[in-house]
């Protein structure tokens, strides 16, 4: 069973390891990537049996994505076996391994097989006249061969009719054999008429009916006949999704990093601030206590008793905050050790509440969405102070009135999600929204809300370091965060807090 030349150079390009067995079972075709996780060379498995090499796969039926393991190479594998024929006649089957082990090793060479496929394509349009006068029987094959291709292949005539297609493009586009669309030839193929001898190349982009972006890669090749005329247009689409969304990860994750390094500045601030802050906290009680002490105790001072009593809890708030500052601080030299536990999320928006009702200007409403029983993992003074900065943002975003929403609920993500500030794992999570009806904030804004220092604010109204602060505590608390914002209608921050220990919780006790 031989190959054209072309096609046994597209097969051994390719990542997978791909056998091609005749119908008694012995290997016609094995490409590099079977070589190497069968750990022999060609001479070796040719015209052999496969049961001499992979007999855990045995007998030889139609499967998909079975794990196996190569037990020569000790190799991971996902195996796929399929039947394939010729006139409806059985000629043997191909098997297409998938070494786990590399999958990820795979990915980051993808780069280096485009350009290799690349190099490959440049000499299909001398070659293909070849593959013409090949006889009945080659043609079948080699057509069953495309037809298992992980892109998508076609050809065009001179006249714009279909003259070949793959089952894959088939599928995306239906049978179009002898069909002419309407314009006969897309904006690529035509570049690729007109420039004779080139390549036509674009990557393009789309969303696909379950909501996700997808990028492909389109070329198109002119075709010659005999005589070396242009006779028509050889097209693929190879879906190089998987690459450029680790591109796009892996910049994400730089961006991310390049914000973490502006908290290194303002620790040194921070410090300061804390120091000078704890020393006024400590004038402040001993007025306090002092007042405490001199007011008479009758029925007309209860009240400003219990207001008293207001300020001595918003007191130890105050210096509980300082007091975890500087922990912070230490634990970053020293690798202190938190104290997480779990907590009560409805009763800590209780607390919100009532902290931020001495202020609330009268035309904003505060409401909270929340059932008893919404239990969070982390500490809960850390969460606390970020739930007040962000619902102090909300207010003063409103300033025309509106209304601030506190909500939590269970939410389960089934696979990992990208966002402009981290990349939240799958699993199971309590999801935090604090939504504000304000005047929202337009994209570049967004961009920099947790840059220290960073305020769109008139001076004496913030120093900017408030959200760059919540978001540290959200990330030691290993939580994680999105925000959505549109102008005119408000903004809304959605934390994804964890609800039991995690493995990286396991140093805070």
């Amino acid at each position: 069973m031989d190959l054209p030349k072309i096609l046994n150079e597209i097969v051994q390009s390719l990542e997978k390891g791909v056998l091609i067995l005749n119908s008694n079972g012995n290997v016609e075709l094995a490409n590099r990537a079977a070589l190497q996780m069968f750990g022999v060379g060609s001479k070796a498995i040719l015209q052999k049996p496969i049961s001499y090499f992979f007999p855990s796969i045995l007998p030889l039926n139609e499967m998909h994505n079975i794990p196996a393991i190569i037990q020569k190479t000790n190799v991971a594998t996902s195996v796929s076996v399929s039947p394939l024929y010729s006139n409806n006649i059985f000629i043997g089957y191909r098997i297409d391994l998938d070494d786990m082990q590399k999958s990820q090793e795979s990915k980051q060479k993808n780069s280096i097989l485009e350009k290799a496929f690349q190099d490959n394509l440049n000499s299909i349009n001398a070659r293909f006249l070849s593959l013409q006068k090949l006889n009945r029987s080659q043609s079948l094959f080699l057509q069953s061969l495309l037809d298992y291709l992980p892109i998508r292949l076609w050809s065009k005539k001179q006249i714009g009719s279909y003259s070949q297609q793959n089952k894959k493009d088939i599928q995306e586009r239906g049978y179009k054999i002898s069909q002419i669309d309407d314009p006969p030839f897309t904006d690529l193929e035509k570049q690729a008429l007109q420039s004779p001898g080139k390549i036509a190349v674009r990557n393009e982009t789309h969303i696909d009916p379950n909501g996700k972006k997808r990028w492909e890669k389109h070329i198109c090749i002119p075709m010659f006949d005999e005589a070396n005329r242009v006779d028509g247009i050889l097209g693929l689409i190879e879906d190089t999704t998987d690459f450029h969304a680790l591109e796009e990860e892996r910049n994400q994750l730089k961006e991310n990093l390049l914000k973490a390094s502006n908290f290194e500045d303002m620790s040194n601030v921070a410090g300061g601030l804390a120091h000078d802050f704890n020393n006024i906290l400590a004038v402040v009680i001993g007025y306090r206590d002092l007042a405490e002490t001199t007011l008479p105790k009758n029925a007309e001072t209860a009240r400003a008793e219990q207001y008293l009593e207001k300020m001595q809890h918003s007191l130890n708030n105050a210096t509980d905050l300082v007091k975890r500052t500087y922990e912070h601080l230490k634990a970053r030299e020293s690798d202190q050790e938190k104290t997480f536990a779990h907590f009560n999320v409805s009763l800590v928006f209780d607390e919100i509440e009532e902290s931020l009702q001495a202020t609330l200007p009268p035309n904003i409403k505060i409401i909270k969405n929340s059932s008893s029983d919404m239990t969070a993992y982390g500490n809960p003074t850390d969460f606390h102070r970020v739930m007040l900065n962000m619902g102090k943002n909300a207010i003063l975003a409103m300033k025309d009135g509106g209304t601030l929403t506190y909500s939590c609920q269970k939410i389960d993500i089934p696979e990992k999600i990208v966002t402009a500030y981290s990349t939240i794992p799958a699993g199971s999570y309590l999801l935090i929204s604090v939504e504000d009806t304000g005047s929202g904030m337009n994209p570049d804004v967004v961009k920099h809300i947790f840059t220290p220092y960073f305020t769109t604010r008139p001076p004496g109204e913030g120093m900017g370091i408030g959200l760059s602060v919540s978001l540290q505590l959200i990330k030691a608390a290993n939580a994680y965060i999105d925000v959505k914002s549109i102008i005119g209608k408000g903004t809304t921050f959605k934390l994804y807090w964890p609800m039991t220990k995690t493995t990286e919780d396991e140093k805070h006790g």
